[in-house]
């Protein structure tokens, strides 16, 4: 109990902070939208806020053991969900005040979705293990976004469709694998299921390396900025990069 409280206050002290930043240089004060300048900085804002937002909600869930989706069904219903809000999200321009506002409560709609989703496996998991892989995915993310500025050029456009079709490759072998060989896949071929994490762990990591570099493109040629969608494309790559790093390390 007292860990939980503890961590409340963490997150909502390092949200407030963030929140101030936030203010202070992503948003247009004449306008309410969002501004054109320290488009690179505003990104990494938001990217800090929605995993500050999402370890909030995954410690507010656990904290008030709130009913946590195991039934396939209510899994498939709010992965679905999870889809609709995604695509929703992502045609919203914030161009105008409303807009801005829409499309932050669909953004805090998605990552409370997530944290439900998460809320079991942070549960379940040993806290040391978790600890670990956090370490690992941070380092991980800070040499690939290091070398992602240090080196653009190294990094094809061309590395984006190519990532695109080997992580729909992978998404396909994988639901394939639960539904036809499920035990053989998790339980069973412990290989086979190493080898798909650690071929979705580079897929992931490409896809850092290469959102990066859009980011990058993208601050030069600004006029409408939208750092929500900015952002949550390089969260979800630091999302998944996690938590397959966990899958491996808590088998």
């Amino acid at each position: 109990m007292t860990g939980s409280i503890t961590a409340l206050v963490s997150f909502v002290a390092t949200l407030l902070l963030t929140l101030a930043l936030v203010f202070k240089f992503s948003i247009n004060r004449d306008t309410g939208t969002f501004t054109c300048k320290k488009y690179i900085l505003n990104t990494y804002l938001y990217v800090i806020l929605s995993f500050v937002l999402l370890s909030l909600f995954i410690t507010l869930v656990n904290h008030f053991n709130m009913p946590l989706p195991m039934n396939n069904l209510v899994l498939l219903a709010m992965f679905l969900v999870l889809i609709g809000l995604v695509i929703f999200l992502n045609t919203i321009i914030p161009d105008t005040l409303g807009k801005m506002v829409l499309k932050h409560i669909i953004w805090l709609i998605i990552l409370a979705i997530f944290a439900f989703q998460l809320g079991f496996i942070v549960k379940m998991t040993n806290s040391g293990i978790l600890a670990n892989t956090l370490l690992t995915t941070g380092l991980l993310v800070l040499v690939l976004t290091a070398f992602a500025f240090w080196k653009p050029e190294w990094i094809s456009f061309k590395l984006g469709p190519i990532l695109f079709f080997l992580l729909l490759a992978g998404i396909i072998f994988e639901v394939s694998a639960l539904i036809f060989f499920r035990e053989q896949y998790l339980i069973k071929n412990k290989m086979l299921y190493k080898s798909a994490a650690y071929a979705f762990i580079a897929i992931f990591m490409g896809f850092i390396l290469y959102d990066t570099k859009m980011l990058q493109v993208r601050a030069k040629v600004c006029k409408i900025a939208d750092y929500i969608r900015e952002s949550f494309k390089l969260f979800l790559d630091i999302l998944n990069l996690f938590l397959r790093l966990l899958s491996l390390k808590s088998r």
